[in-house]
């Protein structure tokens, strides 16, 4: 399709004619594209007909394939990583700026993966292209790169199996598409481990406590506008990741990690908060407040409802715009105290704003289900958001006193102010009136909670030892069929 061709199109000619340029016109290039290219992004993900597919065989026999397509789940994530993007390149210059819009397709790329074989290479292109963003050093360039490189393995362990698992459920045919794979249910001796590296690969994306340390070097060591893009964009992939592939792909045993997601995200949460209360420099305040967003949107993926799926999506939009501002802010030569502000704001009451919705009928719906698990955690992000003086008071103090950091510490040139009102403004644009992305996502979101929810119910309720496509039950019957089961089971365990 002639849009998606355009949004990979354009930031990837415009990488290419960086590195052949001087740095000026390098820089003012790889600017005009990275913003062209976010208005691209925001009309196609609000305009475009949702399902637009763009498919290039490469193997046919062996199913082997180069597939995008629109999903509505993952406009959010294609609108964090265009106007991120915009917004990193205002803090730089030069010729290396065409490194950001390298990063810009790849993250793209994985956004719109509509095969396996697609989102397994653009992972793994993403770890080097993060390690190159550093480049500060051994040490630094492998704490980033490691931990990337291990998610887009585990990844590709999990598009492995799935594909081996459609092969023997139709009978000899090859198939790598996503819809492909996710329709067949594994056997329950695959299905553990699929689950487990699945996990894992959303894990470290996400950069989740305390498997954090990568993103909180590439935040302090590499140049500002690429350390708020690493953060800003990589992290929210690896809650896409997780609601995409991980979740639907094994919904069985996924079942039993989501309370332990819960409590991950509930904890993530406090420790945060309470970091950046007692965090005594500034210029770090908003790395412990990045905590929030990604914790709140895993307590909302636990949930398995459509409100907290489309409330972890946008949370991801918020959280990386929130991010970005602080990022930026106290990477400029000027205090810029007002828009420092409205980031760190940002990062405590987005998760409130856009989160609240999606995590409320949670709660209900888990303690009226019995599931105190889950609960307990949903109820406590809760009653955080409605109490975020933990981390405000020292956060805003912090803002009247602070001159900003060091502009020797933190090189930059004075144009990366440029950036900061308009990611205040599409912060407040987007925490204020999210119904413009609300609408494609919550549309699809209940159709996602049924598939996850019918994968399950073939799992537990007919148990095979090998692959098999998933079958057609009725999902508000599930309940009472595995109940049936599990009275069956202890029937014949009793002598």
């Amino acid at each position: 399709m002639t849009g998606l061709w355009l949004l990979l199109g354009l930031p990837t000619l415009a990488a290419a004619a960086c590195a052949l340029s001087r740095d000026a016109v390098a820089t003012a290039l790889a600017r005009a594209a990275a913003l062209v290219t976010a208005l691209l992004a925001t009309a196609f993900a609000l305009e475009a007909p949702l399902g637009a597919a763009l498919t290039l065989p490469w193997i046919p026999e062996r199913g082997l394939a180069f597939a995008l397509a629109l999903d509505p789940l993952a406009i959010p994530g294609i609108l964090t990583v265009a106007w991120i993007t915009a917004l990193a390149t205002t803090a730089e210059r030069g010729r290396g700026l065409g490194l950001l819009l390298v990063g810009e397709v790849v993250a793209l790329t994985a956004w719109l993966a509509n095969d396996l074989v697609t989102l397994v290479a653009a992972l793994g292109l993403l770890a080097p292209v993060a390690a190159a963003m550093v480049s500060r050093g051994r040490q630094a360039t492998a704490a980033v790169f490691l931990p990337l490189a291990v998610a887009a393995a585990a990844v590709t362990l999990v598009a492995l199996l799935l594909g081996l698992a459609y092969h023997e459920a139709s009978s000899g045919a090859w198939s790598f598409a996503l819809r492909d794979g996710l329709g067949v249910v594994l056997p329950a001796s695959l299905s553990a481990p699929a689950a487990l590296a699945a996990l894992v690969g959303a894990w470290l994306l996400a950069g989740i406590w305390p498997l954090h340390g990568w993103w909180r070097v590439a935040a302090e060591v590499a140049p500002p506008g690429r350390g708020a893009w690493l953060v800003a964009v990589v992290r929210p992939l690896g809650i896409g990741l997780l609601l995409r592939l991980s979740l639907p792909a094994v919904a069985s045993d996924a079942a039993a990690f989501a309370p332990l997601l819960g409590v991950a995200g509930g904890v993530a949460l406090v420790v945060g908060l309470l970091a950046a209360a007692s965090e005594r420099d500034g210029a770090r305040r908003h790395l412990h407040l990045a905590h929030v967003p990604i914790a709140a949107a895993l307590v909302g993926v636990a949930g398995a409802t459509a409100e907290g799926l489309s409330g972890a999506l946008l949370l991801g939009l918020g959280g990386g715009l929130a991010f970005a501002v602080a990022h930026l802010a106290g990477a400029a030569p000027r205090p810029h105290r007002v828009a420092r502000g409205i980031g760190l704001l940002g990062l405590l009451c987005v998760p409130g704003t856009l989160g609240f919705a999606g995590l409320l009928p949670i709660a209900t719906t888990t303690l009226t289900q019995g599931g105190w698990l889950l609960a307990a955690p949903t109820a406590l992000g809760l009653l955080l958001f409605a109490a975020p003086a933990l981390a405000l008071a020292p956060t805003l103090a912090a803002v009247a006193r602070e001159p900003g950091a060091d502009p020797a510490r933190r090189p930059t040139e004075a144009s990366g102010a440029l950036g900061l009102p308009l990611a205040a403004a599409l912060l407040v644009v987007f925490g204020l009136a999210p119904a413009a992305l609300h609408g494609r996502v919550n549309a699809a979101a209940p159709a996602w909670v049924r598939g996850v929810y019918q994968r399950w119910c073939v799992a537990v309720v007919d148990p095979q030892p090998r692959a098999r496509p998933a079958a057609k039950l009725e999902v508000e019957g599930c309940e009472q069929a595995v109940l049936r089961v599990h009275e069956h089971q202890r029937g014949r365990a009793t002598p």
